[in-house]
């Protein structure tokens, strides 16, 4: 089955899509920062699920190094957020989908196997 990577600040977000991700059948590593680039070279995630308000600015940051890098500018990344501006956001950032939270977990699963098909 598929790899997903979640970055969530929030520990009971982040919970949540793990264990639900593991019941779909999905392999999953979770994390809290975006310090984790080297990690993430390491596993090769098939999908990325991206908290946009980790801190401050990171998110553009993260974004910006991944696709620069060749390893793993191929992954797709879903962006989510409580921002109501999310759409704009994900477009800035070059997401392959964004979410808006809460998160549909169906929806959230329809999203993945979208982006991975």
């Amino acid at each position: 089955m598929s790899t997903v990577a979640i970055i969530e600040f929030d520990l009971n977000v982040r919970e949540v899509f793990e264990v639900y991700l593991q019941d779909e059948g999905f392999t999953v590593f979770s994390f809290d920062c975006f310090s984790i680039l080297p990690q993430l070279l390491k596993l090769k995630p098939d999908i990325i699920i991206l908290d946009h308000f980790l801190h401050f600015n990171e998110a553009n940051d993260f974004c910006s190094q991944l696709k620069k890098g060749k390893l793993l500018k191929s992954i797709p990344i879903i962006l989510s957020s409580v921002d109501p501006k999310i759409e704009e956001a994900g477009r800035k950032l070059y997401v392959n989908a964004y979410l808006s939270k809460p998160i549909d977990l169906d929806s959230l699963k329809m999203e993945i196997e979208k982006l991975l098909n």
